[in-house]
């Protein structure tokens, strides 16, 4: 599959919601950036969903082949 395993979104303008990528919630740091990590070991694969904190948000979207 040639496809690009890392997608991001600046200001999150056009990020799927991250309920439809990991689940119910997202865990919060200190600083206000959120994420979570789902492991799907006998599919093979993992993914994550982080979104940036501050005035200029990014999220970033990762699926990894284990």
């Amino acid at each position: 599959m040639d496809c690009n395993p890392v997608q991001r979104f600046a200001a999150g303008v056009g990020a799927p919601d991250f309920k439809n990528v990991v689940g119910p919630s997202l865990d919060t740091q200190p600083d206000g950036s959120q994420y979570k990590v789902v492991r799907y070991a006998s599919l093979g694969f993992w993914v994550s969903y982080n979104r940036t904190a501050g005035p200029v948000t990014i999220v970033t979207i990762t699926i990894q082949k284990i």
